[in-house]
């Protein structure tokens, strides 16, 4: 059952038992339904995940996801943090799955415009910010 922000569950993975009992202290607090899982049941549970997030550094060497487009739910959204490469194996194969994704670059354009309305004052010229992270022509870096 899902609670009033429509979480019902947070499942966490973690290479490190002891780092995932960390975030298990942030989340519970908050009363969500936490619980570890191994890093060989990723896939049975990224098939009923609504959403899913990489916040590891697979993917910036080009290295397989840890999930199979067959083991993620087509109405799922997933969001791999890793911005190089912008296009990694995760986000690969969430569009294969017929998911929706979201790009690593993506938070990191946001945080840099967040930066710069926080020092300027100003608004932050996304477009612009965006052209030089990524290039005219798409992936740069």
């Amino acid at each position: 059952m899902a609670d009033e922000r429509g979480i019902s569950e947070v499942n966490i993975a973690n290479r490190s038992e002891g780092n995932a009992r960390l975030l298990l202290d942030v989340f519970v607090p908050q009363g969500l339904n936490c619980k570890i899982i191994t890093w060989e049941e990723i896939p049975t549970f990224s098939k009923s995940a609504e959403l899913i997030v990489n916040a590891t550094t697979i993917g910036m060497n080009s290295e397989p996801s840890l999930i199979d487009f067959q083991n993620i739910n087509k109405h799922a959204i997933v969001y791999d943090i890793v911005y190089k490469p912008v296009h990694t194996a995760l986000l690969y194969n969430a569009k294969q799955a017929g998911a929706q994704s979201i790009y690593g670059y993506e938070m990191l354009l946001y945080q840099g415009t967040k930066s710069f309305e926080i020092w300027t004052g100003i608004p932050a010229p996304i477009e612009g910010m965006k052209k030089a992270l990524l290039g005219t022509a798409g992936e740069v870096f």
